[in-house]
C-alpha cells in the first residue's frame, strides 16, 4: 500500500492534473490513496479575498472569486470531456463557489475574520482540488471517488494550527474510508480537519504532508511517496547556493530538524506518524519522475551522511539580561513564557554560561507583541528588583541551521563551520549546540545569509 500526496506546485492546471494522474497509475499493482493540496495558489487568494470582504471592497471580492472560478473551470474542461461529468463538475465547482460567495458576505456583514472563519474559507481549496484529482484518475481509466477529510480527522479548536487527534482520527479513517476501498482510489483533501463538534479546522499551512504521514499510519502503509516540483532534500537552498546536491538518504531525526529551520521540502509534524509506525518517506519530482529522490527513514549511513546548510531570514534577537537571571532560576521560565503565551514560536534560545542574559530568536513581524509582553511581564521585576537590567533587540538577523547525523559527536566540524565563517568575514551573533545531536545553530545578521550558506557548504563540501 502506498499514499500519494500531491502539492499544489504540482497541480497547476489540467495538463499537471493529468500527469500527476498518470503517475498514480504507474503504481496500479498496489493499494493506493492520494492526498491532495489545494491548486496552485488558491489558497493564497482565498485567504487575501478574506480579507478584503473584511476591508468591505466588494468588487474586489468578487473579482477573486471569479479568477478561483476560472481556474477550476478550465481544469475541469481540460479533464472531462463527456458532457454527463463536465455538467456534474461544473455542478459541484458552482456549488462549492457560492457557497464561499456567501461566507465572504458574512465575514463583510459582521466586520470579523477570525481564525475560525479562515479555516472554513482555507478549506475550499483542498475540498475542490479533491474533486478535481479524482475526475482525472477516472478520466485515464481508475476507479476513484472524492474523501473530504473532515469525515475522519479530529483535531481540538486551535483554529489555524490545530492538534491532530492521532488514534481517533486512525480509527475513523479505517472506519469510514479504507473498509469502502474496494479497489477504488480514494483522492483525500490535505491540511483540513474537524473538531469533535464538526467544526472545520486546518492543521497549518502546508499541512498536507502531514494529513498524508496520519493516513499512512492509520494504514500502515509501505511507503509515503510525497511529490513536489524538486528531485529531492537539497544539501541547501539552491537559491542561495546553486551547487547544493540531492541527498538520497535521511534520518527521521535529520529531516525534523530540517523541516524546522527552514526546510520547506515537508512540513514539521509529518515524522511523528511515519516514525511511530516506521514508515519511510519518499520525496520525488513530478516533472522528473524517473529520479530517486530522497528516502526519509530510520535508517541512515553513518559513515557517509551529508551536511545539510538550512537558513531562516527575517528574524530577530530579543537578549534580556539582568543579575536575576543568575540568581532566580524561575527568571528564565518567567522571560520564556511572557513570549510563548502570545504564541510566538521561539526558534533558537542560546544562553550565557554566567546565566547573566538569555537570548532567542522571533520571527521579525512577531518582534513588537514580544518586546510587549516581555515589558509587561518583567516591569516589576525590573523597577522593583532590579532583576532585569535591559531587553535588546538585533533586528534583520538569520540563522543558519547546521545539520547531519550525530553531528555532536563528529569531531571538528564546529570549528570547521566557526573557522570558515571569520576566514569569510562573517560575524557569528550568536550559537546553540548540545540540545540537539543533529544541530549546529548560528545566527548572523541577514545581509551575511547567503555567503555563510555558501563558505560552509563550500568548505565542508556538503560533507561530514
Amino acid at each position: 500500500m502506498v499514499v500519494m500526496k500531491f502539492g499544489g506546485s504540482c497541480l497547476v492546471g489540467g495538463e499537471e492534473f493529468l500527469n500527476a494522474a498518470e503517475l498514480v497509475k504507474n503504481y496500479h499493482d498496489k493499494e493506493i490513496i492520494v492526498v491532495v493540496s489545494a491548486v496552485y495558489k488558491v489558497t493564497d487568494k482565498l485567504i487575501d479575498t478574506g480579507h478584503l470582504a473584511l476591508e468591505k471592497k466588494t468588487e474586489k471580492v468578487e473579482k477573486n472569486l471569479k479568477e478561483i472560478d476560472e481556474k477550476h473551470r478550465e481544469i475541469i474542461r481540460y479533464i472531462a470531456e463527456d458532457t454527463d461529468e463536465m455538467k456534474r463538475l461544473l455542478g459541484e465547482k458552482d456549488s462549492h463557489i457560492e457557497e464561499l460567495r456567501q461566507i465572504y458576505k458574512g465575514v463583510s456583514l459582521i466586520n470579523e475574520l477570525t481564525k475560525r472563519s479562515l479555516d472554513v474559507i482555507t478549506s475550499f481549496g483542498e475540498r475542490l482540488c479533491a474533486v478535481l484529482f479524482s475526475a482525472a484518475l477516472r478520466k485515464i481509466g481508475l476507479e476513484s471517488f472524492p474523501v473530504d477529510a473532515r469525515i475522519f480527522m479530529t483535531t481540538d479548536d486551535t483554529f489555524g494550527s490545530a492538534m491532530v487527534d492521532l488514534e481517533t482520527s486512525k480509527e475513523k479513517f479505517n472506519e469510514k474510508v479504507f473498509k469502502d476501498m474496494n479497489g477504488s482510489i480514494p483522492v483525500v483533501t490535505g491540511f483540513i480537519g474537524s473538531t469533535e463538534d464538526g467544526i472545520t479546522t486546518t492543521i497549518g499551512r502546508n499541512g498536507t504532508d502531514y494529513t498524508a504521514s496520519i493516513i499512512g499510519y492509520s494504514i500502515k502503509c509501505d511507503e509515503i511517496l510525497i511529490w513536489k516540483d524538486v528531485d529531492g532534500v537539497m544539501t541547501a537552498n539552491p537559491k542561495l547556493y546553486p551547487g547544493a546536491k540531492v541527498i538520497s538518504n535521511i534520518s527521521y531525526q535529520e529531516a525534523s530538524e530540517i523541516s524546522y529551520f527552514g526546510g520547506e521540502i515537508i512540513h514539521p509534524k509529518t515524522m511523528l506518524p511515519a516514525v511511530l509506525a516506521e514508515i519511510p518517506i519518499r520525496i520525488k519530482n513530478t516533472f522528473n519522475p524517473s529520479y530517486p529522490g530522497t528516502v526519509i527513514s530510520q535508517k541512515y549511513d553513518e559513515n557517509c551522511s551529508s551536511l545539510i546548510v538550512c537558513s531562516i531570514d527575517g528574524l530577530s534577537l530579543i537578549t534580556v539580561e539582568g543579575a536575576g537571571l543568575q540568581a532566580t532560576p524561575s527568571l528564565v521560565v518567567k522571560v520564556l513564557d511572557a513570549v510563548t503565551k502570545e504564541n510566538i514560536n521561539i526558534y533558537m534560545i542560546s544562553m550565557a554560561s554566567s546565566e547573566y542574559n538569555i537570548s532567542f530568536l522571533v520571527k521579525s513581524k512577531d518582534t513588537q507583541r514580544a518586546l510587549i509582553s516581555l515589558r509587561q511581564d518583567l516591569e516589576v521585576l525590573r523597577l522593583v528588583e532590579h532583576s532585569i537590567n535591559k531587553i535588546v533587540v538585533d533586528e534583520n538577523v538569520a540563522i543558519i541551521a547546521c545539520v547531519g547525523a550525530k553531528l555532536k559527536g563528529r569531531i571538528g566540524v564546529a570549528g570547521k563551520i566557526f573557522s570558515t565563517l571569520g576566514s569569510n568575514g562573517v560575524n557569528i551573533i550568536a550559537i546553540a549546540q548540545g540540545s540537539s545531536e543533529h544541530n549546529i545553530s548560528i545566527v548572523v545578521n541577514s545581509k551575511n545569509m547567503k555567503k555563510a550558506v555558501t563558505c560552509i557548504h563550500e568548505e565542508l563540501d556538503g560533507k561530514i
